[in-house]
């Protein structure tokens, strides 16, 4: 995403409408995402989308080793994160 649309919550939105689609349009058990470490802003997205953090790991990116973080969603806590904003209304 550009920087000039950084913070406005767009990488929110659109995690959490990918999220829907990949359990309610593709009947998906989970979803995965990985980011590397020094990437705050994308940890808070998918920690606000419900996704947990599992494992923690190397990636080569131009030439260089980078620490990644990896997270995951499962339909089950996804859909109890549906009933919980349910019963918030």
């Amino acid at each position: 995403m550009h920087p000039d649309f950084w913070g406005d919550g767009y990488g929110t939105e659109i995690a959490r409408a990918l999220v829907r689609a990949a359990m309610e349009e593709m009947s998906m058990e989970g979803v995965y995402a990985k980011t590397i470490l020094a990437n705050a802003r994308s940890q808070s997205v998918l920690k606000r989308n419900g996704f947990v953090e599992f494992d923690r790991g190397l990636r080569r990116v131009n030439d260089r080793w980078v620490d990644t973080v990896h997270f995951a969603i499962t339909r089950e806590r996804w859909l109890q994160i549906q009933d919980e904003s349910k019963e918030a209304l």
